[in-house]
């Protein structure tokens, strides 16, 4: 599995590597090195950090009242390329597929929870 595809799942989900590292049990040198591609972690572990990474996919939109607008686009855009990244490693079939199918998942819904943010501060903007 690709390191890049790692740290774009990471920077979409809004944490750090210290946060993926205590989640997933490991130290956060790992972490750096597995999405600097420099390898050292098994397959189970790397599975591991991509659990950590999604393992409460959404957590994030009961703090999306208090986010701005731009903030909330630049997630929506981390979230698409994110995305793109799952989609092509699932079509090169990189990395376990379930797990894969669960974070592809967890963006689409979390994408979803931050356009109906957005939609509900248009409407309100429209009624004022």
């Amino acid at each position: 599995m690709s390191g890049r595809l790692i740290r774009v799942l990471r920077e979409a989900a809004l944490l750090t590597q210290q946060e993926v590292a205590e989640r997933a049990g490991v130290n956060q040198t790992l972490v750096s090195m597995v999405e600097c591609g420099k390898g050292g972690a098994s397959p189970e572990t790397v599975k591991r950090i991509l659990t950590a990474i999604w393992q409460a996919p959404g957590a994030e939109a009961s703090t999306d009242q208090t986010r701005s607008t731009a903030e909330l686009h630049a997630e929506f855009d981390a979230c698409f390329d994110a995305f793109r990244a799952v989609t092509e490693a699932l079509q090169n079939r990189e990395g376990d597929p379930d797990v894969l199918r669960r974070i592809h998942d967890g963006l689409i819904e979390r994408a979803k929870q931050i356009g109906q943010t957005i939609d509900q501060r248009l409407a309100a903007r429209q009624v004022h």
